[in-house]
């Protein structure tokens, strides 16, 4: 079985909601965190790939 990272919002909300458990506003606020995260990430390889 290949476990996949969650990349968008509703992956890491359905995530948050199956997997921890969490209430919807506690997934909601979750999932925008992580999403947020993740965007931040894929932000930042493309300015060192630029850059580079």
């Amino acid at each position: 079985m290949t476990q996949t990272r969650p990349h968008s919002w509703i992956d890491w909300y359905r995530f948050a909601r199956q997997t921890l458990d969490l209430g919807r506003t506690e997934a909601a606020a979750y999932a925008t965190a992580r999403h947020v995260e993740e965007e931040n990430r894929r932000a930042q390889r493309e300015t060192r790939r630029r850059a580079a």
